[in-house]
């Protein structure tokens, strides 16, 4: 409602997913690392994420904090 949306930035390519209303977008970029044309890792709340390899859709791993 009045909560502020945080930004998850993929850090490689200085790209911003948002929740909600760029579903599209984030959909776009997991098929992009899904079918190995990305190297995803991003940030979500200060805490850094890292796509986890292929066979394995959409499973994110923690790396660290």
């Amino acid at each position: 409602m009045g909560r502020k949306t945080e930004p998850h930035e993929v850090i490689s390519h200085g790209l911003y997913l948002y929740r909600g209303s760029n579903a599209q977008v984030a959909e776009e970029i997991y098929r992009k690392v899904i079918e190995g044309k990305m190297k995803a890792e991003w940030y979500v709340n200060g805490v850094l994420y890292r796509w986890s390899g292929p066979g394995k859709e959409r499973v994110i791993k923690l790396v660290t904090a």
